[in-house]
């Protein structure tokens, strides 16, 4: 019996001392590529996840890749002064992982999309509510131009979106804008059935009709469409239905609850 306890003891020292210890640098990095248009060279730059690892945390990242890569496109901040150091990689990397150390805001939603055993057991869990939980989903799926030959409106269901017809949420909802996102894209392609993409596309062309005789021009057609597809698919039941499975699925991964 004692030996039991200490090997359990053991192995809760190990597993608090991975959501302490965690080198991030392993498994996140910034990664350059160029490439040639109309004889220029352009260079693109984003941070990414590293898939050469082959541990439980690494396995885990790419599982559960579109949280992280929302955290890292939308939540590092501006990186220009990394990709100038190119093509020193070392330095780079270096330089990135500072950055990334640096943001105690990433650092901390990171830390609240893993696992138990790799998570800080001293943050407390947030709540959001369902309502918040819809509202943010919402905002992925955008309308992004309208063509002016046949008025078609051009959607997707995009990583981020800075629409200017509406204020910033009343409080952080990153955590929840992090889960939307991945449990959006893992409903679409994992679903038998999912009716998630067809409706959003059903509510862009009805609200395309109905607003066609009420806007002035092209753009305010544009936005009147985009809004009230936000507001459509903030009611979507197929979608609060498949988050809420999607979340109920992952709650031994999440830091938040949901009411």
């Amino acid at each position: 019996m004692k030996n039991l306890l200490l090997s359990i003891l053991s192995l809760l020292c190990i597993s608090t001392g991975q959501a302490q210890d965690i080198d991030f640098c392993q498994y996140f990095y910034l990664n350059f590529s160029t490439r040639e248009e109309n004889g220029e060279s352009i260079r693109a730059y984003n941070p990414e996840i590293k898939l050469r690892q082959q541990d439980t945390l690494s396995w885990f990242l790419q599982k559960h890749n579109n949280r992280f890569n929302y955290l890292l496109w939308n939540k590092l901040g501006d990186l220009n002064a990394v990709a100038e150091i190119y093509p020193d990689t070392l330095t780079m990397d270096s330089v990135f992982c500072d950055l990334m150390y640096s943001n105690s805001l990433f650092m901390f939603y990171v830390n609240n999309v893993l696992p138990n055993s790799f998570r800080n057991p001293e943050i407390t869990p947030d709540t959001f509510s369902t309502e918040e939980m819809m509202m943010v989903a919402s905002r992925f799926f955008y309308c992004i131009e309208i063509k002016e030959s046949d008025t078609i409106i051009m959607s997707h269901i995009c990583v981020s979106t800075k629409d200017p017809g509406f204020n910033p949420f009343p409080r952080d909802m990153t955590l929840l804008e992090a889960f939307a996102f991945e449990g959006i894209f893992y409903c679409l392609l994992h679903e038998e059935k999912s009716t998630i993409d067809a409706n959003f596309k059903r509510y862009v062309n009805e609200s395309l009709d109905r607003q066609k005789d009420k806007a002035g021009n092209l753009d305010e057609l544009l936005i009147h469409v985009r809004h009230e597809c936000f507001a459509l698919m903030e009611d979507d039941q197929d979608l609060k239905y498949s988050l809420i499975n999607y979340y109920y699925n992952n709650r031994d991964n999440l830091n938040f609850t949901l009411r």
